[in-house]
């Protein structure tokens, strides 16, 4: 009971969006309940929130060593991998999704993302190129696709993409972030000035897109 206890209120804090008490809290449920389905998922969550990688990744493995057929779940436990810098093993578990569910859109997007985190952007853009075909609809296909080519100094073709990601999507802070480097290396800081505040306005946590204002807004 009190482990249960321990995972309602960590669960309230959550939702209040106190991230600090909410895992505080969520770390004592999973003390007391080790074995539980829901708190784990929950835990990893909130750990991604704070940008505790390493933290949201074991959490997640513990979500998905209980709950091992949830695709949804070992999709997030993959991109927690590739977010702690583990790019390999997030590119085996989202393959591991694909045999059982070919046709996940988002785990298809996150295969060309774990490519990125490995350097190889000739095989990202080759895989994201044809889940933009398939799906034009996806604004995050179009920002990892328009990632993979800057990453490439193909930058007409990342501008192309990122327009069109913060066009379906304005809420993609971190495309809004890098259309701005490109027009400001373009040299058009009007533009970069409106993607950044557009960035801000959608994170307001989001330390570089406030330093880069900043920067353009003294020249």
């Amino acid at each position: 009971a009190m482990g249960s206890a321990w995972y309602h209120l960590g669960v309230a804090y959550c939702i209040a969006q106190e991230t600090g008490p909410c895992i505080q809290a969520l770390q004592r449920a999973s003390k007391l309940m080790p074995r539980d389905k829901d708190v784990w998922p929950k835990l990893a969550v909130a750990y991604e929130r704070q940008k505790r990688f390493l933290e949201a990744r074991n959490a997640f493995a513990h979500a998905v060593e209980l709950d091992p057929a949830n695709n949804s779940l070992r999709n997030s436990y993959g991109y927690a991998l590739a977010e702690s810098g583990d790019a390999a093993a997030a590119l085996r578990e989202f393959r591991k999704i694909l045999e059982r569910d070919p046709n996940n859109v988002l785990v298809q997007v996150n295969v060309g993302y774990a490519y990125i985190g490995m350097g190889d952007f000739k095989e990202a853009i080759r895989q994201l190129s044809a889940v933009v075909q398939k799906h034009p609809e996806v604004a995050s296909a179009h920002y990892d696709l328009g990632v993979a080519y800057k990453q490439s100094d193909q930058l007409p073709q990342a501008r192309a993409e990122l327009e069109r990601a913060v066009q379906l999507e304005p809420r993609l802070a971190a495309a809004h972030y890098t259309l701005a480097a490109i027009q400001e290396d373009a040299g058009e800081l009007d533009k970069a000035v409106a993607q950044l505040r557009a960035a801000v306005a959608q994170d307001p946590g989001y330390v570089d897109a406030w330093y880069q204002l900043g920067t353009i807004l003294k020249q």
